[in-house]
């Protein structure tokens, strides 16, 4: 059994697959995804913005927000973290909650994928980061080092903070 393909299908299949392709660095750090580790102490840091949205219910609206995070010592060691140590979140000067304080092991070489769940009752807050007015700040802190990322939802982009 032979496929043929015309040269148009060729065509378009492959501008399909260029569109997919760019289209699946949107929700990556600067740019080009997950390959792109940043470097805090003796942790490389994989960084992306896994989902976030508003919950309307009844007695309690709230935003959440949950960027995804995968850490992979470099050096020999061995460390149990909590999230509440190496995570956080803000908008302006409305700190978000931590949901869960879950703990994860770091060790040499091995890759700990984290999902840090962040809420807050403050829609205007919120609401001025979905709609680009002002950006989320996402600290990570290791080995004594922190490091601060800036989450833009409206552009969907996640750039170092420079000082």
């Amino acid at each position: 059994m032979v496929y043929e393909v015309s040269r148009r299908s060729f065509l378009k299949g492959a501008a399909a697959l260029a569109v997919a392709t760019a289209a699946s660095g949107l929700l990556t750090a600067c740019g080009g995804g997950k390959g792109d580790g940043y470097t805090i102490g003796e942790y490389t840091v994989y960084l992306s913005l896994q989902s976030y949205g508003w919950m309307n219910e009844k007695k309690n609206p709230y935003g959440f927000v949950i960027p995804e995070v995968n850490i992979k010592g470099k050096k020999s060691g061995f460390n149990n973290k909590s999230y509440k140590e190496m995570f956080a979140l803000k908008v302006g000067d409305v700190e978000f909650k931590l949901d869960e304080n879950k703990h994860v092991t770091l060790i040499q070489g091995k890759r700990a994928d984290c999902l840090p769940k962040f809420t807050t009752t403050d829609e205007t807050a919120y609401n001025a980061a979905i709609s680009g007015e002002k950006t989320l700040e996402f600290s990570i802190t290791l080995s004594g080092q922190t490091q601060t990322f800036v989450v833009d939802l409206k552009n969907k982009k996640i750039t170092l903070k420079t000082a």
